[in-house]
């Protein structure tokens, strides 16, 4: 899914402001099985350039297909079920599924980062023990994502007025968070004290090399 994320982005990257928002979800039970959901939302940005957009690009970028494409991964994963998808509006859709345990998590997460995309590949295991959560992704650039460094830090004055790319990491937890230890960004605990967010601009994984989220939680 990430292969399909991260080429959408950079197609708009530098024409658009920050409507584009990619939303992870993971809901976590006490014996380490879940569901995994990601939303990948391009409906404020579509919605400013849909005029200057040539109809052969927007068929190009049919969520019927996308969506496809992206179940018939993780279908043949074992340990993952009951996939699905939902389009939430034109330009807007959601992958879910339920892993066994995180073992089945990492097996699906590494499917969808297994392809160079030409920007780099992101790789994520979890690690679930006796109330801990840990997550960690690393980053490795490709030629031609460091042909765009430039590129990408001439556009921070742009992103700085209208707001860059969002990539948000949501754990629904079993029970309530006794520690939070995120590197980097600050982690919001939720009132009801068994949901934590943490927000990324989408931008800072470009220029990352190595570990971009090292996540600890415990509960």
């Amino acid at each position: 899914m990430k292969k399909t994320l991260i080429g959408l982005l950079f197609c708009f990257i530098f024409i658009s402001s920050g409507c584009f928002t990619v939303t992870e979800e993971i809901t976590l039970r006490k014996n380490g099985s879940g569901t995994s959901r990601v939303t990948i939302d391009m409906s404020g940005m579509m919605g400013m350039l849909s005029a200057f957009i040539p109809d052969s690009l927007k068929e190009s970028m049919d969520l019927n297909q996308l969506m496809s494409t992206d179940m018939g991964k993780f279908t043949t994963v074992s340990g993952i079920s009951n996939v699905r998808s939902e389009r939430l509006s034109e330009y807007s859709y959601a992958i879910s599924y339920d892993f066994a345990n995180t073992e089945a998590l990492n097996k699906a997460q590494a499917l969808s980062n297994e392809t160079d995309t030409g920007f780099g590949k992101m790789d994520t295991k979890f690690t679930f023990k006796k109330g801990k959560l840990c997550r960690q992704t690393d980053y490795s650039s490709s030629e031609t994502a460091d042909e765009e460094e430039h590129s990408l830090e001439d556009s921070k004055e742009l992103f700085a007025m209208m707001g860059e790319p969002k990539y948000t990491v949501i754990y629904h937890l079993p029970s309530k968070v006794k520690k939070a230890s995120v590197k980097g960004v600050d982690a919001k605990v939720d009132k009801d004290g068994s949901t934590i967010s943490v927000e990324y601009n989408f931008t800072d994984f470009m220029k990352a090399k190595g570990k971009i989220m090292d996540h600890y939680v415990k509960f």
